[in-house]
Protein backbone atom coordinates (compact mmCIF):
# COMPACT_ATOMS: atom_id res chain seq x y z
CA UNK A 1 0.00 0.00 0.00
CA UNK A 2 2.96 2.56 0.62
CA UNK A 3 4.03 1.71 -3.38
CA UNK A 4 0.94 2.73 -4.24
CA UNK A 5 0.43 5.80 -2.36
CA UNK A 6 3.70 6.71 -3.98
CA UNK A 7 2.15 5.91 -7.14
CA UNK A 8 -0.37 8.05 -6.79
CA UNK A 9 0.22 10.64 -4.46
CA UNK A 10 -2.37 9.38 -2.02
CA UNK A 11 -1.15 9.30 1.80
CA UNK A 12 -2.02 6.36 4.18
CA UNK A 13 -5.68 6.67 5.53
CA UNK A 14 -4.06 5.75 9.04
CA UNK A 15 -0.49 4.85 10.45
CA UNK A 16 -2.15 1.14 10.86
CA UNK A 17 -5.04 1.52 8.12
CA UNK A 18 -8.52 0.78 9.20
CA UNK A 19 -9.22 -3.07 7.87
CA UNK A 20 -12.65 -3.16 8.27
CA UNK A 21 -14.35 -6.56 8.04
CA UNK A 22 -17.04 -5.81 5.49
CA UNK A 23 -18.55 -7.64 2.29
CA UNK A 24 -17.30 -6.36 -1.44
CA UNK A 25 -21.00 -4.69 -1.68
CA UNK A 26 -20.31 -2.30 1.00
CA UNK A 27 -17.23 -0.85 0.18
CA UNK A 28 -19.08 2.35 -1.22
CA UNK A 29 -20.82 2.50 2.19
CA UNK A 30 -17.55 2.13 4.53
CA UNK A 31 -14.42 3.96 2.73
CA UNK A 32 -15.94 7.34 2.34
CA UNK A 33 -15.63 10.61 4.22
CA UNK A 34 -17.63 11.03 7.79
CA UNK A 35 -19.92 13.14 7.15
CA UNK A 36 -21.54 10.67 4.77
CA UNK A 37 -21.67 8.21 6.74
CA UNK A 38 -17.80 6.28 6.33
CA UNK A 39 -14.53 5.85 8.03
CA UNK A 40 -12.57 8.34 6.49
CA UNK A 41 -11.36 11.16 7.45
CA UNK A 42 -9.89 12.80 4.53
CA UNK A 43 -10.09 11.78 0.66
CA UNK A 44 -6.82 10.95 -1.65
CA UNK A 45 -6.51 7.90 0.72
CA UNK A 46 -4.88 4.50 0.29
CA UNK A 47 -6.84 1.62 2.86
CA UNK A 48 -6.99 -2.12 3.47
CA UNK A 49 -10.31 -4.07 4.15
CA UNK A 50 -10.68 -7.62 5.35
CA UNK A 51 -13.53 -9.43 3.41
CA UNK A 52 -16.52 -11.13 4.65
CA UNK A 53 -16.95 -13.77 2.51
CA UNK A 54 -18.84 -17.41 3.06
CA UNK A 55 -16.30 -20.02 2.03
CA UNK A 56 -18.00 -20.62 -1.08
CA UNK A 57 -17.68 -17.29 -2.05
CA UNK A 58 -14.79 -15.64 -4.24
CA UNK A 59 -12.10 -13.71 -2.10
CA UNK A 60 -10.70 -10.63 -2.35
CA UNK A 61 -7.20 -11.83 -1.65
CA UNK A 62 -4.71 -9.23 -3.45
CA UNK A 63 -7.44 -7.39 -5.37
CA UNK A 64 -7.41 -3.83 -5.59
CA UNK A 65 -10.30 -1.06 -5.63
CA UNK A 66 -11.23 2.47 -5.55
CA UNK A 67 -14.18 4.72 -4.55
CA UNK A 68 -15.41 7.46 -6.34
CA UNK A 69 -17.59 9.76 -6.25
CA UNK A 70 -20.97 10.22 -8.72
CA UNK A 71 -22.75 12.98 -10.03
CA UNK A 72 -24.63 11.40 -13.01
CA UNK A 73 -27.80 10.37 -11.64
CA UNK A 74 -28.68 8.04 -14.72
CA UNK A 75 -25.35 6.62 -15.35
CA UNK A 76 -25.13 4.96 -11.48
CA UNK A 77 -28.50 4.28 -11.60
CA UNK A 78 -28.03 1.79 -14.49
CA UNK A 79 -24.71 0.14 -13.19
CA UNK A 80 -27.25 -0.24 -9.84
CA UNK A 81 -29.15 -1.96 -12.29
CA UNK A 82 -26.40 -3.92 -13.45
CA UNK A 83 -24.74 -4.52 -9.63
CA UNK A 84 -22.08 -2.28 -9.85
CA UNK A 85 -21.47 -1.39 -5.98
CA UNK A 86 -22.77 1.91 -5.67
CA UNK A 87 -24.74 3.25 -2.35
CA UNK A 88 -27.82 3.76 -1.81
CA UNK A 89 -28.09 8.00 -1.98
CA UNK A 90 -25.78 6.99 -5.76
CA UNK A 91 -23.29 9.40 -4.48
CA UNK A 92 -20.66 6.95 -4.52
CA UNK A 93 -19.53 3.69 -6.59
CA UNK A 94 -16.67 1.01 -6.24
CA UNK A 95 -14.71 -0.23 -8.92
CA UNK A 96 -12.66 -3.25 -8.49
CA UNK A 97 -10.90 -5.89 -9.29
CA UNK A 98 -10.93 -8.56 -6.56
CA UNK A 99 -7.64 -10.83 -7.46
CA UNK A 100 -4.36 -10.86 -8.88
CA UNK A 101 -2.21 -13.06 -10.72
CA UNK A 102 0.56 -14.05 -8.30
CA UNK A 103 4.13 -14.82 -10.48
CA UNK A 104 2.51 -13.38 -13.65
CA UNK A 105 2.75 -9.79 -12.80
CA UNK A 106 5.83 -9.35 -12.47
CA UNK A 107 7.29 -11.11 -15.46
CA UNK A 108 4.81 -8.49 -17.24
CA UNK A 109 6.35 -5.25 -15.50
CA UNK A 110 10.24 -6.47 -16.31
CA UNK A 111 8.70 -6.98 -20.13
CA UNK A 112 7.31 -3.56 -20.17
CA UNK A 113 10.03 -1.91 -18.53
CA UNK A 114 12.84 -3.85 -20.79
CA UNK A 115 11.00 -4.38 -24.25
CA UNK A 116 9.18 -0.92 -24.38
CA UNK A 117 10.59 1.17 -22.22
CA UNK A 118 7.95 1.95 -19.96
CA UNK A 119 6.87 1.87 -16.56
CA UNK A 120 3.94 -0.54 -15.52
CA UNK A 121 2.93 1.66 -12.74
CA UNK A 122 3.41 5.68 -12.22
CA UNK A 123 5.56 7.87 -14.77
CA UNK A 124 6.18 9.98 -11.85
CA UNK A 125 6.75 7.97 -8.53
CA UNK A 126 7.24 10.32 -5.44
CA UNK A 127 7.50 9.91 -1.97
CA UNK A 128 4.06 10.69 -0.65
CA UNK A 129 4.26 7.92 2.18
CA UNK A 130 7.34 6.03 4.18
CA UNK A 131 6.60 2.47 5.43
CA UNK A 132 8.04 3.33 9.05
CA UNK A 133 9.22 0.33 11.53
CA UNK A 134 7.01 0.92 15.43
CA UNK A 135 8.86 -0.85 18.04
CA UNK A 136 6.79 -3.78 19.71
CA UNK A 137 9.09 -4.26 22.60
CA UNK A 138 11.91 -2.08 24.19
CA UNK A 139 14.88 -2.47 21.64
CA UNK A 140 18.08 -2.62 23.13
CA UNK A 141 21.26 -0.21 21.91
CA UNK A 142 23.53 -3.15 20.25
CA UNK A 143 20.68 -5.25 19.08
CA UNK A 144 20.69 -6.46 15.07
CA UNK A 145 17.46 -5.90 13.73
CA UNK A 146 17.21 -9.12 11.54
CA UNK A 147 14.51 -9.68 8.68
CA UNK A 148 13.53 -12.59 7.33
CA UNK A 149 10.50 -14.93 6.37
CA UNK A 150 7.96 -15.02 2.95
CA UNK A 151 6.92 -11.46 4.25
CA UNK A 152 10.24 -10.06 5.14
CA UNK A 153 9.50 -9.54 8.92
CA UNK A 154 11.16 -8.22 11.87
CA UNK A 155 10.58 -9.74 14.98
CA UNK A 156 8.82 -7.30 17.40
CA UNK A 157 8.64 -4.48 14.53
CA UNK A 158 5.58 -4.09 12.88
CA UNK A 159 6.11 -1.98 9.55
CA UNK A 160 3.11 1.49 9.59
CA UNK A 161 2.86 3.35 6.82
CA UNK A 162 3.15 7.02 7.48
CA UNK A 163 2.64 10.48 5.30
CA UNK A 164 5.91 11.83 4.17
CA UNK A 165 4.87 14.94 6.36
CA UNK A 166 4.43 12.83 9.81
CA UNK A 167 7.44 10.38 8.61
CA UNK A 168 10.73 12.97 9.27
CA UNK A 169 13.41 11.55 10.48
CA UNK A 170 12.11 8.00 10.53
CA UNK A 171 13.39 4.94 9.31
CA UNK A 172 11.80 3.46 6.29
CA UNK A 173 11.33 -0.31 7.35
CA UNK A 174 13.32 -1.89 4.95
CA UNK A 175 16.37 0.26 5.62
CA UNK A 176 16.25 -1.43 9.18
CA UNK A 177 17.34 -5.00 7.65
CA UNK A 178 20.61 -6.20 9.96
CA UNK A 179 21.07 -3.00 11.35
CA UNK A 180 22.39 -2.70 14.32
CA UNK A 181 20.77 -0.34 16.57
CA UNK A 182 23.36 2.70 18.12
CA UNK A 183 19.92 3.54 20.54
CA UNK A 184 17.53 1.92 22.35
CA UNK A 185 14.21 2.87 21.00
CA UNK A 186 11.66 2.60 23.65
CA UNK A 187 8.41 0.37 23.24
CA UNK A 188 5.87 2.23 21.28
CA UNK A 189 7.80 4.60 19.39
CA UNK A 190 8.71 5.02 15.42
CA UNK A 191 12.54 3.90 15.04
CA UNK A 192 14.44 6.66 14.19
CA UNK A 193 17.13 6.99 11.61
CA UNK A 194 19.46 8.59 14.31
CA UNK A 195 19.37 5.06 16.07
CA UNK A 196 21.24 2.97 12.88
CA UNK A 197 24.70 2.46 11.81
CA UNK A 198 24.15 3.95 8.10
CA UNK A 199 27.77 4.52 7.29
CA UNK A 200 28.53 1.86 4.63
CA UNK A 201 24.86 1.05 3.60
CA UNK A 202 24.45 1.83 0.23
CA UNK A 203 20.66 1.59 0.01
CA UNK A 204 20.42 4.41 3.05
CA UNK A 205 22.41 6.55 0.04
CA UNK A 206 20.22 5.66 -3.05
CA UNK A 207 17.06 6.26 -0.27
CA UNK A 208 18.39 9.86 0.56
CA UNK A 209 18.39 10.54 -3.45
CA UNK A 210 14.93 9.55 -4.30
CA UNK A 211 13.48 10.80 -0.83
CA UNK A 212 15.35 14.25 -0.39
Amino acid sequence: MNVVANSLGFVPATPTLNYPLCHIHELADIFIPREDGGILTQTGVVDVFNCLRRHDEASFGGGVFIVVRCDDEETWKMLAEKGHVVIRNRRYAALYLPYHIMGLESPISLFSAVLHHRPSGAHDQQVHAVMAGYAERPLAKGETLTMGGHHHTIDHVSARPLAKSDAQGVAPFYLLAKKTLTQDVPAGELIPLSALALEDSLLYTAWRETAL
